[in-house]
């Protein structure tokens, strides 16, 4: 199972240190025109995003090869894959990290290939111009377990025929095609279109004023990316939190954790909503803790 999601960019300032959610390249929830394959060109705009979700599931069922490796110890991972479609349409800046640490590069090494195995893209758009636009597509290793392969198999029809998340009301739907995104009390008022736009700067708020650097890793000058992975649930309530650094030492669980403690953090959300239903909606932010120069 995938799921597709994006990078955002936030600049947080704590003395000498900040944070940032991204670099350059517009996140795919937020650019005017998104990036598509041949095959999604004549599509209606409003599926365009479900044909590209659609194209990439089908892309990687078709290609993806269980590790050998990882089958005889019958080992499962969820590897989250960062990239960005460049301004030619090409896929650059990728990066991977498995969950699975005995089995690390395994499942990274495969996940990298199949991203790398991707078509070339009609490039994005924003304000008349070609741009640069990032994508977070965590990927998900399941052996044998054929309730996971039944969510599986609906969640690729639904992207593929249906358009519709109906049939698959438990699965979370990724925050770039939710019809409705969860939202601040802040923002609930707020024109529709802007709504996501005060989502990013509310969680940039929200990092900025709860953000404390690790004692021990600012004392060695250490910097780290952490990947942070969670669900909104229909109650609005933060579920399924993972955090991962990109780095693997000693020092990964003090980042882990202060990224983990400022989600957790967060107040509840109003949920996001599908089809005037409360959903499931998936959300992914790669954390950059740096120190100032």
């Amino acid at each position: 199972m995938i799921l597709l999601s994006f990078n955002m960019k936030a600049q947080i300032n704590t003395e000498t240190i900040s944070a940032d959610l991204g670099d350059d390249p517009i996140p795919i929830n937020a650019v005017e025109q998104i990036p598509l394959p041949e095959s999604c060109k004549d599509v209606a705009k409003k599926f365009q995003i479900d044909c590209l979700m659609g194209m990439i599931n089908s892309h990687i069922k078709s290609n993806l090869i269980y590790p050998e490796d990882a089958k005889k110890i019958k080992a499962e991972s969820r590897v989250i894959t960062s990239f960005n479609i460049d301004e030619k349409g090409n896929i650059i800046k990728l990066e991977v990290f498995a969950d699975n640490r005995e089995l690390k590069k395994v499942f990274e090494n495969e996940a990298k290939r199949i991203i790398n195995l991707l078509p070339k893209f009609i490039p994005g758009m924003d304000k008349n111009k070609i741009v640069s636009v990032s994508i977070v597509i965590p990927i998900e290793f399941k052996l044998n377990d054929k309730k996971e392969n039944k969510i599986e198999k609906e969640q690729i029809n639904a992207y593929e025929e249906k358009h519709s998340f109906e049939e698959i009301d438990e699965t979370p739907i990724p925050i770039s095609v939710v019809e409705q995104v969860p939202l601040f009390i802040s923002c609930e008022k707020i024109e529709k279109k802007e709504q996501f736009k005060c989502f990013q700067e509310e969680i940039k708020k929200h990092i900025e004023n709860n953000l404390k650097y690790p004692k021990e890793a600012k004392k060695e000058k250490l910097e780290r990316k952490v990947h942070v992975l969670f669900d909104i649930d229909k109650e609005g309530v933060i579920i399924n939190l993972m955090v991962k650094s990109l780095n693997k030492d000693k020092f990964d669980t003090l980042f882990e954790e202060e990224a983990k403690r400022i989600i957790n953090k967060l107040p509840k959300f109003i949920p996001g909503k599908q089809r005037n239903k409360p959903v499931v909606v998936r959300y992914v932010v790669p954390v950059i803790f740096k120190i100032e120069k």
